[in-house]
């Protein structure tokens, strides 16, 4: 990614520690619904 026109290089870094912590987050939350799903398949096969 690169600093946009006007930018400081801490803003620039908070822009993408913030664009990092989304992505973490959606993987968390993608993480956390994948095993909701399969426990709840396994209840019913179980």
């Amino acid at each position: 990614m690169q600093r946009r026109e006007g930018e400081s290089p801490e803003e620039h870094i908070a822009r993408i520690t913030a664009l990092i912590n989304k992505a973490a987050e959606a993987m968390a939350v993608a993480l956390m619904e994948r095993k909701r799903r399969m426990e709840a398949r396994s209840r019913k096969i179980g």
